[in-house]
């Protein structure tokens, strides 16, 4: 295996493992918006309901719009980091593209030798003649 390849294809994993990184980070974001809207859910039906909420209105609303606030953070977060992660996936698949493209060459390289191979023991075996 050339040199090349080998270097190609460290960077594939490479970028295969950054890629799942980013995946995960992503995975936990929307873990995150999921929590802060079912938070957000119960914190309202709390404040509907004949609870402690009625005695202490201005507290209950604050942790809404701290909820709010948290969920337009994460949101922008979830943007940043799946084009973050789209990006890497690029960077992966043009990491295989270079691999994939170095195998050819090696292969194509290697047929080449075995056709000019062939090719000279061809010409280098003696004709033998029908007469």
């Amino acid at each position: 295996m050339p040199a090349n390849e080998k270097r190609y294809r460290r960077l594939a994993l490479l970028h295969e493992k950054l890629k799942r990184l980013e995946q995960g980070r992503l995975a936990r974001l929307e873990t995150r918006a999921r929590d802060l809207s079912d938070d957000e859910k119960k914190l309202i039906e709390y404040f509907n309901s004949d609870s402690f909420s009625q005695i202490f209105p201005d507290l209950v609303m604050g942790r809404i719009r701290s909820n709010r606030a948290d969920q337009a953070e994460t949101a922008s977060a979830i943007e940043q980091q799946a084009a973050a992660t789209q990006a890497q996936a690029r960077r992966l698949r043009q990491a295989e593209l270079m691999l994939d493209k170095s195998v050819e060459r090696r292969e194509r390289e290697a047929a080449e030798a075995s056709l000019r191979e062939i090719l000279e023991r061809v010409a280098q075996t003696p004709k033998v003649s029908a007469r």
